[in-house]
């Protein structure tokens, strides 16, 4: 259909559809008139017409983005300045002002002018710039980009024309930040702590670290890799050094960042560990970030108590006082807590469990004690005892004392006999021995030697005594005396200075006779003979020497010093014989006094006669018992002491000395200490050591020939624990708690397990004893923790417990810990109270209020909301007012 159309009769050119200047702005037509004749002249003639422009048309803009890929993405790194997109904008309608005719076209000119072109939603971050030519402009960063503060931009770009009315066309841009590698990794915590039992299987979980990038999720900028950087080690003061080395325990999985043990843990080589873990990303440069990571090793028990010294020697005084503390034995125990806390106890002797009389020991500080008197006359010179050490635990330790009692001066010396009876003649001279008196002393050392002397008297002076033999002497004559009977008193002095608590009186008759009494050829005899001579043995002879004008024979008798009568004497002779059987040990020693007497006169002399009974070998060494068993760990070490074995031999010198050897035994495994008896271990009992050994102890004396004696000692070897390690579900367990609980209600499960075990294994579970704890119980089977009384926010918030469990089957030799946190919950349980329950204020009459006349305060022992307090009056609400929050009065 034609655009336009002429009326036939008129010539009006007429349009007949719409017209579209943007698709033709020009028509030429041809108009023919034709008149009526009837050949019709005809004529043309050519009709330009122009279409002029309305503003019909939006404009159009047109993008072309200069980024790399050319897409809608610009790098956070890009500067102010840099372009992003080319933008150019064109209108189909035209300038009215410029319409023209050139050529047939219609000018049309696009300028600033025509149309504008803006950028809304930018922010700042960018700006349009010129293009240089007409309708093309620039999109450029105006500022600083972040990806991480803002990611994505909703750009629009409007342009807008001249016309009347403007039209106007939006573009929307979607504009992305691409993302540089410019934040490094973030961690949640600078500082992780954690804590691992050291019987933890290596793999086990100890502490999780996480760090975050606020790179763009999904790039590589934004992924990140975990690594350890362990730090320098600090060994336990109790690490065996330098033998062991405090090396890299725990690594981490570097895509998660778990840390977990590589290895076994001994808290005693090192109790903390420091890690720095590294989180780096991998962009390009990568970049990193750093946290510690303080674990704490656990302790279990794995350490026995160890003494400081296998033997102790001690020496005490005897009689002393009961409660006399005299010797600190000491065991360390290189776990911790109650793991480490020793026990002491004593025992009378090696593997006896009859606990001593006369001592005891004070279980925390191993101080031994007096318990009862001890009188080394009266009781064993000598006591051997056996401490034990226990930890909380159940693992034990043993060694060994002698204690030696020191003779105190607690005797006086004795006279035996108390009285003597000599006769003496008249004639007798000054220097001539009268008679020996003899005391003894139960001590020994200085506190056993005597020392005599003569108490003063009327004719004491003509009399001296020997201070150290006791043999009293004449020193002046007798025949100016008219009395013919004398009394002499001789007391006796220790090293002490303890005197003769009953003295010795002599009674020396003197006869009035001008016959000397016989005379002993030596004033003092010594005999030796060996106790096990037979009966009826000369022991030796005693010969006096009658007076020149005398012919009486002399007769021998023994006045004193035999009180068992194992002596005898010839009337005649003088040969003094065994009667009964000697026994060195029970009498080394026997002194007699023997006088001689003249015919029927009864003038008599004396002398002493020292007997030593000579030891001779006759008695074995002879142990307690026969046999006995102890049992040791496998993980015994070299040098420990085991046993120790005491033979008492009860001959004395070298035939009661007594030395010990193994007279069979696994060649080189154990060794004997020959003088202390002291069996110990000599190799390790590493390797295929069989489990039970028998050992064949000899204990011999130095006599000759030696007697010697046997002792079976069997060394049980206890099987190494082979239960699995045993580990909590948790680490930590924490649980909030309403203080309004009741007791016995139910807080927290903790539950153990055995790591690899087939089947699960039944535990018992227990509370480490402290202040806290006893607000809770255990249930020694399920693990679940009860109250055993009402919590109380107010007095306490925060409860840290320590829970063990262990096997039943173990006994002791095992168990694990886990900390509980238990937090108490407040509730609203506490009324305020007043901190005055009567307040005076004053107020002057005023019809004009006067502000704040006073303030009411109150308190409340709940916290958090149940502690907020709100203030009302009950009365006087027509002239007083008050704050609900402050509780001042107005």
């Amino acid at each position: 259909m034609a655009y336009f159309s002429v009326e036939e009769l008129s010539g009006v050119v007429r349009v007949q559809r719409p017209l579209d200047r943007e698709t033709q702005a020009w028509h030429q037509l041809v108009v023919e008139a034709r008149d009526g004749g009837a050949e019709p002249e005809v004529t043309t003639v050519r009709v330009s017409i122009a279409v002029l422009d309305v503003n019909d048309n939006w404009p159009a803009i047109h993008l072309l983005f200069l980024t790399e890929g050319g897409a809608a993405r610009v790098s956070e790194g890009a500067r102010p300045g840099d372009y992003v997109a080319r933008v150019s904008v064109s209108d189909a309608d035209g300038d009215p002002e410029k319409e023209g005719e050139a050529d047939g076209e219609l000018d049309m000119s696009l300028g600033d002018r025509t149309i504008s072109l803006t950028l809304e939603g930018a922010e700042g971050a960018f700006a349009l710039r010129p293009g240089g030519s007409p309708g093309v402009f620039f999109l450029c960063v105006g500022g600083p980009l972040d990806r991480e503060i803002r990611d994505l931009y909703d750009l629009r770009l409007v342009a807008t024309d001249a016309g009347s009315p403007p039209l106007s066309t939006e573009e929307t841009l979607l504009l992305r930040i691409a993302d540089l590698n410019d934040q490094p990794p973030l961690f949640s915590q600078e500082r992780y702590q954690a804590s691992v039992s050291e019987a933890a299987a290596p793999g086990t979980a100890v502490v999780w670290v996480s760090a975050s990038d606020a790179d763009e999720a999904g790039t590589s900028h934004a992924k990140l890799r975990y690594k350890l950087v362990h730090l320098p080690a600090h060994c336990s003061q109790e690490a065996p050094l330098p033998t062991v080395e405090c090396g890299p325990s725990f690594t981490i999985d570097p895509e998660s960042g778990l840390i977990s043990t590589i290895q076994s843990l001994d808290r005693e080589i090192q109790e903390a560990v420091e890690l720095r873990v590294v989180a780096q990303d991998l962009g390009e440069p990568p970049l990193s970030a750093t946290c510690l990571v303080s674990i704490t090793v656990e302790d279990v028990n794995d350490n026995e108590p160890v003494f400081w010294r296998q033997v102790y020697n001690a020496s005490l005084a005897e009689h002393a006082p009961v409660g006399h503390c005299f010797l600190q034995v000491k065991a360390s125990d290189a776990d911790t807590g109650l793991y480490g806390l020793v026990t002491y106890s004593l025992y009378d002797g090696f593997q006896s469990y009859e606990a001593p009389r006369a001592f005891q020991i004070d279980p925390h500080d191993g101080q031994i004690c007096v318990s009862q008197d001890m009188d080394r006359e009266r009781d064993p010179a000598t006591y051997d005892l056996l401490v034990k050490a226990r930890d909380g635990g159940g693992l034990g330790a043993q060694a060994f004392v002698r204690v030696e009692l020191e003779d105190v001066n607690d005797n006086e010396p004795v006279f035996n006999p108390s009285t003597y009876v000599v006769s003496i003649s008249g004639q007798t001279q000054p220097g001539a021995e009268i008679v020996n008196v003899l005391a003894t002393d139960r001590d020994s050392g200085i506190y056993g030697t005597v020392a005599y002397e003569l108490i003063p008297s009327d004719l004491s002076s003509l009399f001296t005594i020997d201070s150290t033999t006791g043999i009293i002497y004449l020193t002046s004559t007798l025949s100016h005396l008219e009395s013919t009977t004398l009394l002499l008193t001789a007391c006796a002095r220790d090293g002490g200075g303890l005197t003769s608590v009953i003295d010795a009186h002599v009674t020396i008759h003197i006869l009035q006779t001008t016959l000397a009494p016989a005379e002993f050829e030596r004033p003092k005899y010594t005999f030796s003979v060996y106790e096990d001579v037979p009966e009826d043995s000369p022991v030796g002879t005693v010969k006096a020497k009658e007076s020149l004008n005398s012919s009486e024979p002399i007769f021998y008798r023994i006045s004193s010093g035999d009180l068992h009568r194992k002596f005898s004497i010839h009337p005649w002779l003088g040969t003094i014989r065994t009667q009964k059987p000697l026994d060195h040990e029970t009498q080394p020693v026997v002194v007699l006094t023997v006088q001689a007497q003249l015919g029927s006169s009864p003038a008599c002399s004396s002398t002493e006669v020292n007997i030593t009974v000579v030891d001779v070998n006759d008695n074995h060494p002879v142990f307690p018992r026969a046999s006995d068993e102890v049992r040791i760990s496998p993980t015994t070490l070299p040098g420990a002491a085991l046993y120790r074995v005491r033979a008492e031999d009860k001959d004395s010198g070298c035939n009661g000395f007594v030395r010990y050897s193994i007279a069979s035994q696994n060649p080189g495994l154990f060794a004997v200490d020959p003088g202390l008896g002291l069996v110990y271990l000599n190799a390790s009992l590493g390797g295929s050591v069989a489990p039970k050994h028998t050992l064949t102890l000899r204990a011999q004396d130095l006599g000759v020939p030696p007697r010697a004696s046997l002792f079976v000692l069997t060394i049980v070897i206890e099987k190494p624990d082979s239960s699995p390690p045993l580990i909590f579900g948790n680490l930590v367990y924490e649980v909030e708690v309403s203080e309004a609980l009741s007791p016995t209600t139910p807080i927290l499960q903790i539950q153990a397990h055995a790591l690899g075990a087939q089947r699960r294994s039944r535990l018992l579970y227990w509370l480490e004893p402290s202040a806290g704890a006893a607000a809770f119980a255990v249930h020694p089977y399920t693990g679940w923790i009860s109250l055993r009384r009402q919590l109380d926010y107010e007095s306490t918030q925060t409860y840290n417990l320590r829970v063990f469990a262990r096997l039943p089957e173990d006994g002791w030799s095992q168990n694990v810990s886990t900390s509980v946190i238990v937090h108490v919950l407040d509730e609203n349980d506490n009324s305020p109270a007043f901190l005055h329950d009567v307040l005076f204020l004053k107020v002057e009459e005023s019809p004009l209020p006067q502000g704040v006349i006073g303030r009411i305060t109150a308190m409340d022992r709940d916290s958090g909301k149940n502690g907020q307090l709100s203030y009302f009056l009950l009365s006087d609400g027509k002239f007083f007012m008050m704050n609900p929050h402050t509780g001042r009065i107005l």
